[in-house]
């Protein structure tokens, strides 16, 4: 149940973790603190938007972008504004000067990314974390198939996880049209056949399946959306804490430029955010 558990949360089975590094997801599951306070489930009403929307209403308009892919950050003479950062929007090119940055895309990216800034040895080490491919299928069903619990892991299926999307957002006994979200895992990290898969193939081994658990599904599928996450988790494996240290004395990532991201605390949202905490931090420390 742990490997399942493990390929439904990270994507990676028991075999490509650390133990060490998996302990905490076994001592939340042995003992939540936050158990008689809250039930653990949240959702934002207008999805992961809304986080980008708040950004913008604090700093102001004009300041946040979206819809913009970085593809290079380069050093520049300006003492004031030392980085050069390169991006795409709509088709055009721009640049703009930075004070600092905080590079948050996958470790392999940013690598790549930010090749121009990062010492060898810090390009080398971020491209050697490993990560586990994912897929995430929504099921649009004609009617609620999941209606006394929130998820069910399922073993020995293509999927790991399967939940009932529309949970927070309708009354118990709701039995209209609904979401059911499936979440498919490789069978351990460095499989990448998932990606192979076409969308055809996918859903209809993702149906062969349910069919077990919900005899006629099948016939209540209207459509799926699909979503492929070639970096979906970093791994942390036996490596990991020597990746973190030699990232911690790498003077290319102290400043003007610092990293974040899951891999650099914990592959889940909350450690995502608290990896951004961390970035803030070092650049408070490098500015004084």
């Amino acid at each position: 149940m742990i490997d399942v558990e493990n390929r439904g949360l990270f994507g990676a089975a028991n075999a490509d973790l650390s133990l060490a590094w998996n302990v905490p997801e076994m001592a939340w599951n042995l003992y939540d603190p936050d158990e008689a306070e809250t039930s653990g489930v949240y959702s934002f009403r207008l999805g992961m938007q809304e986080i980008i929307a708040a950004a913008d209403r604090g700093l102001g308009p004009g300041v946040v972008e979206t819809g913009a892919r970085v593809e290079r950050i380069e050093r520049a003479a300006d003492k004031e504004h030392p980085l050069r950062i390169h991006y795409v929007k709509a088709g055009r090119r721009n640049s703009l000067a930075a004070r600092a940055c905080v590079l948050t895309a996958p470790a392999p990216i940013a690598a790549a990314v930010g090749e121009p800034v990062l010492s060898g040895s810090a390009r080398r080490t971020l491209a050697s974390v490993p990560y586990a491919p994912y897929v995430t299928v929504n099921l649009m069903l004609e009617r609620r198939v999941l209606h006394e619990t929130w998820s069910v892991a399922a073993i020995g299926e293509i999927f790991v996880t399967l939940y009932d999307a529309l949970r927070t957002q309708v009354a118990a006994d709701y039995r209209g049209p609904a979401v059911l979200g499936v979440y498919v895992a490789p069978e351990h990290a460095a499989d990448r056949s998932l990606m192979a898969l076409s969308d055809r193939a996918l859903v209809q081994r993702i149906v062969d399946g349910l069919e077990r658990y919900v005899p006629g599904i099948t016939g209540l599928v209207i459509d799926a959306d699909i979503q492929r996450f070639d970096y979906a988790f970093p791994v942390f494996d036996t490596g990991h804490t020597k990746r973190l240290l030699a990232l911690a004395t790498d003077g290319s990532v102290a400043g003007p430029l610092v990293l974040a991201g899951d891999y650099m605390v914990y592959p889940t949202f909350d450690g995502a955010v608290e990896s951004a905490v961390n970035a803030v931090d070092r650049l408070e420390e490098y500015f004084g």
